[in-house]
């Protein structure tokens, strides 16, 4: 079993770093699949706090930074809006897991070869939702379409994660069969981020990266297409 939840993989460092910082209007404005390409955080309407806290996001995927560590470098501007730490935590938390299962989905790809099965994984305690415990344990090929929905995190917060097994393994475990191929993530959660990076990536030109008003605009319009 390939278990990439502990690290923080190159490929995660090197997408979260790509995304283009729009304010919450524009982010809302594109369609669902397109905002894994994207970074906002709901209220923050200043580029500069939008920038701060993008900073210190990519800090912690660089640095390993558990949550604790990050709230204590970022409280001030929390302080500022009165958030609870919930919802603190739902902006660190969405953005890590989203950037490691992106980079996992790419390192996962290049090894299917020998690892050709996902197991799905939940961390089965009073605070996960029950829609995504029983998703807990079903064994499927990488390449099937089950994972181009349910491929998570599937929610805000969602501590979820797919593993990569061998055939063997995935033997061991059970294949899941054709009739409990259901998923149940959350609304607006029901795709697979690394596929979604993966074909934005394509569209967008390099100088779409850059961070520029012109480069931001024409992004912008790639991502809403």
């Amino acid at each position: 079993m390939i278990n990439f939840g502990k690290i923080t993989p190159d490929e995660a460092i090197e997408y979260f770093v790509k995304k283009l910082l729009l304010s919450p209007e524009e982010f809302a404005a594109l369609e669902q699949d397109a905002k894994v390409f994207a970074f906002t955080v709901s209220e923050l309407t200043k580029s500069s706090e939008l920038e701060f806290v993008f900073g210190s996001i990519k800090k912690a995927l660089e640095d390993g930074q558990g949550f604790a560590e990050w709230k204590k470098q970022t409280k001030e501007i929390w302080k500022q809006k009165g958030w609870s730490d919930f919802r603190v935590k739902t902006v660190y938390q969405t953005n890590m897991h989203q950037a490691k299962s992106i980079g996992t989905w790419k390192q996962m790809q290049e090894t299917k070869e020998d690892f050709p099965y996902l197991r799905y994984s939940a961390i089965l305690d009073n605070h996960t939702r029950p829609s995504h415990a029983m998703m807990h344990g079903k064994v499927l090929p990488i390449d099937d379409k089950f994972w181009d929905s349910f491929y998570p995190p599937n929610g805000f917060n969602c501590r979820c994660q797919a593993y990569a097994i061998t055939e063997s393994k995935a033997k061991k475990f059970g294949v899941t069969p054709d009739v409990a191929k259901v998923g149940f993530a959350d609304d607006g959660w029901n795709y697979n981020a690394g596929k979604s990076y993966d074909k934005k990536l394509s569209e967008l030109s390099a100088q779409a990266l850059r961070k520029t008003e012109k480069a931001k605009a024409d992004a912008w319009s790639l991502l809403k297409k």
